[in-house]
């Protein structure tokens, strides 16, 4: 599948991937790379989908194709992030949070920081603990 580079009117820069989904993912979903090498949500209490690698740019059904944003910056109107919060994968299947899991076998990894309320700039670090 090839990465692709996107570039928008203000040079912004985008990493992305096009996976084929294992399960239906819904836009603005954390994602991880299943052993298969599809894509499926992320989900911080259980360690066998982690690391979260992106966040997916739309929905696909399963056996869909669908692009992942692997580093880069997205915007979500519905989203409330406080600027500047570190944002980590969540116990939520598909979901970020703003408070890392603390539960005893939760995974701990950031995934993007919030630029603004509605705005994140998504750099997931692939090194994560186990709590």
């Amino acid at each position: 599948m090839g990465i692709i580079f996107l570039r928008s009117k203000t040079t912004s820069k985008q990493i992305v991937e096009q996976f084929i989904a294992d399960g239906a993912v819904s836009q603005y979903d954390t994602v991880y790379i299943s052993a298969s090498g599809k894509t499926a949500k992320a989900d911080a209490s259980v360690e066998s989908t982690m690391p979260a690698v992106g966040i997916a740019m739309e929905a696909a059904v399963d056996g869909g194709t669908f692009k992942v944003l692997l580093m880069g910056t997205i915007t979500n109107a519905t989203w409330t992030w406080t600027a500047k919060a570190i944002l980590f994968a969540s116990t939520t299947l598909g979901a970020l949070t703003e408070t890392p899991p603390s539960a005893s076998g939760n995974i701990v990894q950031r995934v993007a920081r919030a630029i603004s309320a509605t705005k994140i700039l998504v750099n997931p670090s692939l090194e994560y603990i186990e709590v």
